[in-house]
């Protein structure tokens, strides 16, 4: 219930009075060396961001993938989330498949089937997460980990705390 309302005051404050792209259809790409220099509100089947979005992303998709850069939050529900590449500052996905493998800068909410941080992520703030599994494989997390999880495989140092309910966890020797 709080969570709901934090994100309607989390979009109404990041929605200024400035011009934002609108997008519907199949796919929507920010190719590489492009700039896109408003805010993306997409519903669209596929978003591809290669190169740098100067605002934030909002999208309800099917598939999204970030390899470029974000200069500020990224909000989304969709099936799968791959980032490759960089957010400067906030993530909170929904989706059955999330995997980071980039760097995100601010605090990352993830809720969904399976989340990932492979060995290549790098999160700057906390992990808010609640999931059936979590593999945090070799990524470090500057910040604390709290959430829930079926399964957690953790596997990475983390920064601060690790407050997580779960099922069955595994330690690495990353850990």
């Amino acid at each position: 219930m709080y969570f709901r309302f934090a994100v309607i005051a989390l979009l109404m404050i990041s929605i200024n009075s400035y011009s934002a792209e609108y997008f519907s259809g199949h796919t929507k790409k920010v190719a590489f060396g492009d700039t896109l220099d408003q805010d993306l509100f997409a519903g669209c089947q596929n978003i591809d961001v290669f190169g740098y979005a100067a605002g934030d992303i909002y999208a309800g998709c099917e598939t999204v993938t970030i390899d470029g850069k974000v200069q500020d939050d990224v909000l989304v529900g969709c099936r799968n989330f791959k980032l490759t590449g960089i957010i400067n500052d906030g993530l909170i996905v929904f989706a059955e498949t999330i995997t980071i493998d980039g760097t995100v800068r601010g605090d990352v909410l993830a809720f969904g089937r399976q989340v990932r941080l492979t060995r290549d992520a790098r999160l700057e703030g906390n992990l808010f997460t609640g999931c059936g599994e979590l593999m945090l494989e070799g990524a470090p997390v500057a910040g604390f980990i709290k959430g829930g999880a079926g399964y957690a495989l953790l596997d990475g140092r983390v920064g601060g705390e690790v407050e997580l309910e779960v099922e069955k966890v595994e330690f690495g020797s990353d850990y």
